[in-house]
Parts: C-alpha cells; structure tokens; sequence
C-alpha cells in the first residue's frame, strides 16, 4: 500500500551513501565486498550531492585506456568530487555508454552503444 504513492523511483544494484557518523561507506541491498562490486569495470553512478544537485558518474574501463572502477573506488570519486551523499550503482560494463548533445563522450567497452532498454539523463529546464 506504501508503494501506491511513489512517483519516481530507480533501481539499481547497490545503493551506497555515508553514515550519519561519518563511517565508511554504507551500502543497501547487497554488499560493495562481493566479487562484482571489487572487480575494476565499467561504472555508472547517479546521484545526489549534498546540496541537493543530482549528477551522473561515467567510467569507462576494459581498455588499455582505462581499466574501470571497483564500486569502492567510484563512491570514493563521487564523494570527493562531486559531493556525494549518496549514490546507485546501475548498469555497468558495455552498458556503460555516456551521452551529451547527441554525441558520445565516453569510450563504451564494447567499442560501440549498446542497444539497452532502458536510459537515465538529466534536462536542462528553460
């Protein structure tokens, strides 16, 4: 019955955000210790900073270029850089395509944009 009035929701596989009193990183739903969540890949991160702006994470890896990210290492980045308070972990790996004006700005690992189902993006309102 709760669920009746949520307008917006995103799903992902590790939701992660630090403690109230100031610990390491805390997750919900699974652990950042599993194989997966160690493992150097292709990230995308969304979330909010603690001002209130949401922003997307992109990193790309598989590649001499670049070798990816554990789950560890980009809320690290997020929080550092962009004032992460908290974050989820979507799609990654070949999924991992980032978009700006209609062009793409990162290097997805599969060499190419994935055809995917589904997408996440901010808009600039005028």
């Amino acid at each position: 019955a709760a669920l009746m009035h949520v307008a917006d929701a995103v799903s992902g596989s590790l939701a992660m955000f630090r403690g109230h009193d100031g610990a390491a990183l805390k997750t919900v739903g699974r652990s950042a210790t599993l194989p997966w969540a160690r493992a150097r890949q292709p990230r995308t991160l969304v979330g909010v900073a603690q001002n209130g702006a949401g922003w997307i994470a992109v990193f790309d890896g598989r590649s001499e270029k670049s070798t990816g990210v554990s789950v560890e290492h980009a809320w690290a980045f997020a929080e550092k850089k962009l004032g992460a308070v908290w974050a989820v972990n979507l799609d990654g790996g070949g999924s991992t395509t980032f978009v700006t004006g209609g062009k793409i700005s990162n290097r997805p690992s599969d060499g190419f944009a994935r055809a995917i189902a589904v997408g996440f993006g901010f808009c600039e309102s005028k």
